[in-house]
């Protein structure tokens, strides 16, 4: 499985949406979770009182198979809609308790899903299917982890450190992005502007090299 797809996975700001056709996605996220991992399919008896519950206690759910079409009554936890200063979320007509700790997780096995520009916008899009590069990486992968484990954790060190230094990299420039579009005339004035674009800068050099 692609290392930087699951770096993404687990850092992106907003709710991940995995596109998983051949379940490698799926299968490394339940392992990784365990058992804290609130599973559940929409449709399901009782599924919308899971999610509720998930939303107060602070749980991790993971919204597994879904179709094309989802359930307009998820809108606003998909939207994060919150209400009362951002402790509650509404869903249906009642107020649910919102815990800052509660993540969600979407899961599709369809190849190519047509979203609505919505929901797109609302979701961090992981492609997880498995090109013929990625599977020949992943064999060549196995085969120098039996013969050289040295070299595959070098390997992957570096291919994490590369993975950290674009997420560091992305927060920057959105910060930058931020500040430019909130500065007021000229924006030379503004110490901590000038000195976030230099650090993006270094950052972006150093990444290069």
């Amino acid at each position: 499985m692609s290392t930087e797809n699951a770096t993404i996975l687990c850092n992106a700001t907003r709710w991940p949406l995995m596109v998983d056709p051949q379940l490698q996605g799926i299968k490394w996220i339940k392992n990784r979770e365990g058992d804290e991992l609130k599973v559940i399919r929409l449709g399901q008896k009782g599924y919308l009182e899971a999610i509720e519950r998930a939303i107060s206690n602070g749980d991790c759910v993971l919204i597994e198979n879904l179709e094309e079409d989802m359930d307009p009554v998820l809108d606003p936890v998909i939207g994060r809609n919150t209400i009362k200063k951002g402790r509650a979320i509404k869903i249906g007509d009642k107020d649910v308790d919102y815990s800052p700790s509660f993540r969600l997780i979407l899961h599709t096995k369809l190849a190519n899903p047509h979203y609505k520009p919505e929901l797109q916008a609302q979701c961090t899009l992981i492609n997880f299917t498995v090109t013929r590069d990625g599977l020949e990486d992943q064999l060549l992968a196995e085969v120098v982890s039996k013969e050289r484990p040295d070299l595959e954790a070098t390997k992957s060190q570096l291919t994490k450190q590369q993975n950290d230094f674009k997420i560091t990299l992305k927060g920057l420039e959105d910060n930058l992005l931020s500040r430019l579009s909130a500065a007021e005339g000229n924006f030379l004035g503004d110490t901590e502007l000038v000195e976030n674009l230099e650090r993006t800068k270094k950052t972006a050099n150093e990444i290069e090299i």
